[in-house]
Parts: structure tokens; C-alpha cells; sequence
């Protein structure tokens, strides 16, 4: 009896060694995969549409290397961290907007037509968010390296109510580079994914109401996708900008219902929603 306990307790040991091993490896894939990008996203291409072709043979080479599929860019693998990309800064030039023609949901960096970058040391947390399915269709003829004809993701976590405001200029103007989320009662400076502000197809309103998904917390920083309802689906959205606030435990607080009040303001119950 002893024997088979002490023979169950060294396979837990064995197994949790080779998860630790492998998640290492992940996670050190990720970093690399992350600086890449942050490299090759500011690379002016002259024809929009070969952002993913253009980095499909880098891709493919990288794919030997992973454990998941690869994803418009990111990789099932590190997915949840992958969604964590944001615009260094939005260009005070040409207006920044979408692309004009459909190159990728607006989950992943492709989406932009910008430089992005990643936070350093970001990757094996806890997510706060599930992954439920991850669906990516190629374009007819193209493998999933190419371009592609349409992709979402179907996830579980919670949502929180937003207030997107618009900050303005000496002048009194508009300034599309810079915006602000109100949370509760905190008002928070995000990374807009584009100029929100301008008209069209993607134009989001001053007061606008939107939704924050929380995707990552640890005791200094949190961090969560902001979203738009897309029609009059309640659980159909689109990307727009992330948001990230300190923690009321790096501040110094430890007092929990004034955390969750402060920190995690305003989240609703878990909720089941796609994102194009």
C-alpha cells in the first residue's frame, strides 16, 4: 500500500515538473513572438492586405515550435496573452482608421494599421477569462498563414460597464489621439486601437457607452479588452481599445470590498460573448 502511494505521489511530481517545463517554454516562445511583432507592426507595407502574407513564412516556421494553432497572428497556445497588444501611440498625420477592406477581426494586431507592442513579462498568469472557441476561416486557397475571409472568438468572463470620453485640444478641437474610459468613479487614459472619433463604419461617439472585459490581473496591474456592441446582439462585440489600471494592492489597500468596488468596478455577472 505504501509502495503504491509513494509510486502515485512521484508520477504527480513527474507531471507537474513536465507542465512546469513546458509552460516555461510557452511562455518563452511568447516573449520572443511578442517582440517580433512589435518589430514587423511598423513596417509601412505599401499594400495593406499582405500584413499576414507578408509574415506567413516566419509563421510557418515558428508553428514546429508551438503546441497550438496558429491565429491571425497570434497562437492558440498563448492566446489569452496574445490579445493583450495595444497601440504604442495613435499618429497625429494621416487619420488612422481600419483597414478599408476586411484583413482580420479586431482581436488580434492585424486588425490596426499600427505600430503595437506587448507588456514585458506578461505571459503565465492567471487569465480571468476563458477561451471557449477560437474559430478562423481562410480565405478560398489560402492556408491559415494567408489572408483570411472571417474569424471570431467565443469567450467567458466578466463584463463591466464603460463611458468612452473624448479629450480635446488648446484649440478646443477634438483630439483623436487621446481618450478617456470612465470606470465607476475612475477616469482612466486607454490605448485607442484607432482615431475613434473619426466618422464611419468604425466611429464611436463621445459618451458612448461600451463594455471592459477583464483579461488579466495580478496584485500590481489589471488589464481589460474594451468593447462595443456590434447591432443589437447583446452578446456580439468588437474590439476597440484596451485599458489597464493599478491595483489597489500595489497602492498600499487591503481592504476587499473597497477592492472590488475600485479595482474590478462595476462587473456584471460572467457572460458568454463572441468577438468579431
Amino acid at each position: 500500500m505504501e509502495d503504491a502511494i509513494k509510486a502515485d505521489r512521484i508520477k504527480e511530481r513527474d507531471r507537474l515538473r513536465v507542465y512546469r517545463e513546458l509552460r516555461l517554454w510557452v511562455d518563452n516562445l511568447t516573449a520572443r513572438w511578442h517582440e517580433i511583432i512589435k518589430h514587423y507592426s511598423r513596417l509601412c507595407l505599401t499594400i495593406e492586405s499582405d500584413l499576414l502574407p507578408a509574415i506567413a513564412g516566419l509563421a510557418r516556421e515558428a508553428e514546429g515550435c508551438r503546441t497550438g494553432s496558429y491565429l491571425a497572428g497570434l497562437w492558440e497556445d498563448s492566446l489569452i496573452e496574445d490579445l493583450l497588444w495595444r497601440v504604442d501611440q495613435l499618429g497625429t498625420g494621416q487619420p488612422e482608421r481600419r483597414p478599408a477592406l476586411y484583413r482580420a477581426p479586431t482581436w488580434p494586431w492585424a486588425s490596426v494599421n499600427a505600430g503595437v507592442s506587448y507588456h514585458a513579462g506578461r505571459v503565465g498568469y492567471r487569465s480571468s477569462i476563458r477561451i471557449l472557441e477560437a474559430i478562423y476561416t481562410p480565405i478560398a486557397g489560402a492556408d491559415s498563414f494567408g489572408e483570411i475571409s472571417e474569424a471570431h472568438l467565443i469567450v467567458e468572463g466578466k463584463l463591466g460597464r464603460a463611458e468612452l470620453l473624448y479629450t480635446t485640444l488648446d484649440e478646443g478641437h477634438v483630439d483623436p489621439r487621446v481618450y478617456n474610459l470612465k470606470m465607476a468613479d475612475k477616469v482612466l487614459t486607454l490605448h485607442a486601437d484607432y482615431h475613434l472619433c473619426l466618422e464611419g463604419a468604425n466611429h464611436v461617439k463621445d459618451h458612448e457607452e461600451l463594455l471592459h472585459l477583464r483579461v488579466y490581473r495580478d496584485i500590481h496591474l489589471a488589464i481589460a479588452l474594451v468593447l462595443r456592441q456590434l447591432g443589437l446582439s447583446k452578446s456580439t462585440y468588437e474590439r476597440v481599445e484596451i485599458v489597464e489600471w493599478p491595483t489597489l494592492i500595489e497602492a498600499g489597500f487591503f481592504d476587499i470590498e473597497f477592492l472590488k468596488v475600485v479595482c474590478y468596478p462595476l462587473e456584471l455577472d460572467s457572460s458568454k460573448i463572441t468577438i468579431l
